[in-house]
């Protein structure tokens, strides 16, 4: 076994492109709640969201 990294193919890449990009906006997201539940009075209001839980509704396994 060798440690070589091999070049990922083009949808290998577009995946990994799309992950990133996926990540960043939930990371995005949740400092926007963190920011809002320290408005006083508004927590009881917003959904509750559980970062990276797949969907339940969802007949395909997806992060949401």
């Amino acid at each position: 076994m060798s440690n070589e990294e091999h070049p990922l193919s083009p949808l290998e890449a577009k995946i990994s492109q799309a992950y990133r990009v996926n990540e960043a906006v939930e990371d995005e997201q949740l400092e926007i709640e963190v920011r809002l539940n320290k408005i006083e009075g508004l927590k009881p209001l917003l959904p509750n969201r559980k970062y990276g839980q797949k969907r339940e509704n969802l007949e395909f396994g997806i992060s949401a």
